[in-house]
């Protein structure tokens, strides 16, 4: 086994949301080395359970890459939902800067474990990306339900990014007010997450869940489990329908089930 090697992926196992309880089972497939191998993973998000199956392969260097993993979202009452996920390498990223050396940064744009159960969920996912070494941009990725590749897996749509603070500007949204309290925001809905935020509805403070909507550059409210439609101002009936176990929970979303039944039947699946 290389230590070089191992150091990079247990690092890069990391960094994918994995985090280091599997360190010890790498080292291991390692030193045995074989061709290839795979890690098992399990993590519950909310109340969904979480399997995800991290594949290695060895190249003719007798170095390891840490090429894909698959993510299977169970959900209680509803079928299981897999996603292949791919890596690639990071973008680089050459920074000019006048009288002095160029600076590299390392642009990583391969999706997080827990920005591909989000995406699984129906949500978008912001990634930065960098055009010809020198430009850094960003897209929005969104899963297309609707059609999968040969392998079975759905595809991936990108969309242009768009402003998404001035969008929620247009909320009485009052972590907007702190700028450490805004960035943890957007950070969060960039990812992908169904975010709380507290609200000045009529004088009184209440909690409101927000994700960001990529389809058309603007955001999805929710009230409990109660989506606002777009122009409709949230109700005091709603509001009370909003448990203490949902107010804890700041990622998880409620199951899409006509979007499982799509990949199920696009598999040739029936009940």
């Amino acid at each position: 086994m290389k230590q070089e090697n191992f150091n990079y992926l247990k690092e890069q196992v990391k960094f994918s949301g994995f985090g280091d309880a599997m360190e010890f089972k790498l080292k291991e497939k390692m030193i045995e080395g074989l061709t290839d191998f795979q890690l098992h993973h399990k993590h519950t998000f909310g109340k969904d359970n979480v399997e995800a199956v991290l594949n290695f392969r060895k190249s003719d260097q007798d170095n390891y890459f840490f090429n894909s993993y698959q993510v299977t979202v169970n959900k209680e009452g509803a079928d299981p939902l897999k996603q292949l996920y791919k890596l690639y390498k990071p973008d680089k990223l050459v920074k000019q800067v006048e009288g002095k050396d160029d600076t590299v940064e390392w642009v990583n744009h391969n999706i997080k474990l827990k920005e591909a159960y989000n995406l699984l969920e129906g949500r978008s996912v912001r990634k930065e990306y960098v055009r010809d070494e020198t430009e850094k941009y960003a897209n929005w990725l969104m899963i297309d339900f609707k059609n999968t590749d040969k392998d079975g897996n759905f595809l991936i749509k990108r969309k242009m990014d768009f402003d998404l603070e001035a969008k929620l500007k247009e909320y009485p949204i009052k972590e907007l007010k702190n700028e450490e309290s805004k960035k943890e925001l957007l950070d969060s809905l960039y990812k992908g997450n169904r975010q709380f935020v507290t609200m000045d509805i009529d004088g009184k403070e209440r909690k409101f869940a927000f994700e960001a909507n990529a389809q058309f550059s603007s955001v999805n409210r929710y009230e409990g489990d109660t989506r606002i439609k777009s122009g409709e101002k949230a109700t005091p009936d709603q509001s009370a329908k909003q448990n203490e176990s949902q107010k804890a929970d700041q990622a998880e979303d409620k199951p899409r089930q006509s979007k499982r039944n799509a990949q199920k039947n696009k598999r040739g699946i029936t009940s």
